[in-house]
């Protein structure tokens, strides 16, 4: 149920933004799901204020990549998703899955994203500008 969720999240006007956000998401929701899997896989859910301080540091040094113009979003992103692996470890169950797991609801959510937004609905931000500068200069015209 996540993957269709995930597309909402990086719906954007024009398809270059979607694509591009949702690149960045993924790197973020990979490199998130691997520090996760790391934590639990050395520190273990018993010792959970340890893996509290580990993941509140984790989160601290990714968010300090959010002023980042390039992957600012992939930076919070990281920061979120080590957090929601661990958070969603269930005792009995291994935590490769639920890493996996995540890992694999957000390719899949991208992947219909690039579906979505390359033959459903094709608008990109040039041919957009194009249609606008063309509708600028009839007016322009209009004027004189």
């Amino acid at each position: 149920i996540w993957a269709p969720v995930e597309v909402t999240f990086l719906m954007f006007k024009f398809a270059g933004g979607s694509l591009r956000q949702s690149i960045l998401r993924l790197q973020g929701a990979l490199l998130g799901s691997v520090v996760g899997y790391l934590a639990v896989l050395f520190i273990g859910v018993e010792h959970y204020v340890v893996l509290a301080f580990v993941l509140s540091l984790w989160s601290f040094l990714a968010c300090l990549g959010r002023s980042s113009p390039a992957y600012g979003y992939a930076a919070i992103v990281a920061a979120w998703t080590a957090l929601i692996v661990v958070a969603t470890q269930v005792p009995g169950r291994d935590v490769s899955s639920t890493a996996l797991e995540r890992m694999a609801h957000t390719v899949v959510g991208v992947a219909c994203l690039v579906l979505t937004v390359n033959v459903i609905f094709p608008l990109w931000a040039r041919d957009a500008a194009l249609s606008q500068a063309v509708v600028l200069l009839k007016k322009f015209e209009e004027l004189y």
